[in-house]
């Protein structure tokens, strides 16, 4: 790329256009970052309370346990079928089949009766687990967002590019810094869609309840 020559004070320009741009993505990394933990929690919590409602269904009630740990595996095999953005409105038949399989078991003593509570609270967090996870699977960056922080992004890398001096040195440190824009965008658009990690996320952790 040829030399850049502007008629302004491009020093000036640029130290307030990345203060900007850094304040910004900043805060949304951090955003992102934090609904992103939040939402990972989650998933770790559904998993450990299908693992407890299996468990409890197996001491309550025996004949039924096979349903219920059928409507567990069908649950999340349909999860691994989506993204973790979408995967709450594409797996609603087969969480509610598994909140049905759920209401069906019955103690027979009890002791059966005391576990029986702990099963409908297993169940009740499950519900609750669920509704928040849908929330937090939801994208905190807006497209009106992402235009101020691609403008900013723009002028930064634009007016680095006015600053070289045509020695190699300084296209090289202008191309890293360039690079390292290109980056952070990356890395907001990869929490805030949960794509950080997603494989481990998706794949992996169900294992946990398989076995």
């Amino acid at each position: 790329i040829p030399p850049l020559v502007f008629s302004f004070d491009v020093g000036s320009v640029i130290s307030v256009a990345s203060f900007l741009f850094t304040i910004l993505a900043g805060f949304f990394i951090a955003a992102a970052t934090s609904n992103y933990l939040r939402h990972q929690s989650l998933i770790a919590s559904v998993n450990s309370a299908l693992i407890t409602i299996a468990q409890l269904t197996k001491k309550i009630d025996p004949p039924h346990y096979e349903n219920v740990a059928e409507a567990i595996d069908k649950y999340l095999i349909a999860t691994l079928d989506y993204d973790l953005l979408t995967y709450h409105n594409g797996t609603k038949e087969e969480f509610n089949a598994l909140i049905d399989a759920i209401d069906l078991v019955e103690p027979s003593d009890n002791l059966q009766a005391s576990l029986y509570q702990n099963l409908h609270g297993s169940k009740a967090d499950l519900l609750a687990i669920e509704q928040e996870t849908f929330l937090t699977a939801k994208t905190i960056t807006s497209p009106l967002h992402w235009f101020v922080i691609a403008i900013l992004a723009l002028l930064t890398s634009i007016l680095l590019l006015a600053l070289r001096d045509g020695s190699f040195v300084s296209s090289v440190l202008s191309g890293f810094l360039i690079l390292g824009i290109f980056e952070v965008l990356e890395l907001i658009h990869s929490i805030d869609t949960n794509l950080f990690l997603a494989t481990k996320l998706a794949f992996e952790t169900p294992q946990q309840v398989f076995n």
